[in-house]
């Protein structure tokens, strides 16, 4: 409802839907696997989007889940 309200693409929407309430540690697998892109690019447009860096892209955890740091 609030998409058609806003005149917001549709894929736009169902992305936030994908998204909501979990966290990145859930999403990104998903969003990898619907969008076709790699961690470290939707890792990098999250940043972009938000203006903030992200913490521990290479971090020992990072590497441990991903095999190598998102940096």
């Amino acid at each position: 409802m609030y998409c058609k309200k806003m005149l917001l693409p549709v894929k736009k929407c169902s992305t936030n839907r994908a998204i909501g309430g979990w966290a990145p540690s859930r999403y990104l697998s998903r969003l990898e696997a619907r969008e076709k892109v790699s961690t470290s690019v939707l890792l990098e447009a999250i940043e972009q989007a938000t203006g903030k860096v992200i913490a521990g892209k290479d971090s020992e955890e990072v590497v441990a889940r991903f095999g190598a740091k998102l940096i």
